[in-house]
């Protein structure tokens, strides 16, 4: 008789690190944006930057037009005050349900106001390109 060892399932899969931990989070949104160099939202220059994780966590300037920048600049979550970790679970819950998830089911499964909940599904709709279906009588 042969046995085969199996992967234990996940029974839920926001348990990643990176969903709870906002040093994981900037790390996986890192690697999904630039997975080979970082890009210079400013100049496009692909390459070597400096790190300046020091001063500020995911800070970078470019090399050649010596602007600082972070992943978040030119995204949907450039100019909010939400860690990444929720952003990331916010962009799960509303991508992996198979019914719609409303504002306040995010509100309550993030512990966040209902105003940044509503915002940052706005955002994260917009960007999907989601068109909210509508009735034609």
């Amino acid at each position: 008789m042969l046995y085969v060892q199996e992967k234990p399932i996940e029974t839920d899969a926001v348990e990643h690190k990176y969903f709870e931990n906002e040093l994981a989070a900037i790390a996986k949104f890192e690697s999904i944006a630039w997975p080979h160099h970082p890009v210079c939202p400013h100049c496009k220059h692909q390459g070597p930057v400096y790190d300046l994780s020091k001063t500020r966590i995911g800070l970078k300037k470019c090399r050649r037009c010596c602007k600082q920048f972070t992943v978040r600049v030119g995204t949907a979550v450039e100019a909010s005050h939400l860690p990444l970790h929720k952003w990331l679970q916010a962009v799960y819950l509303l991508c992996a349900s198979t019914r719609p998830v409303s504002v306040q089911q995010l509100q309550r499964t993030l512990d966040i106001t209902y105003k940044s909940a509503w915002l940052t599904a706005k955002r994260i709709r917009n960007s999907a390109g989601y068109i909210r279906p509508i009735d034609i009588d």
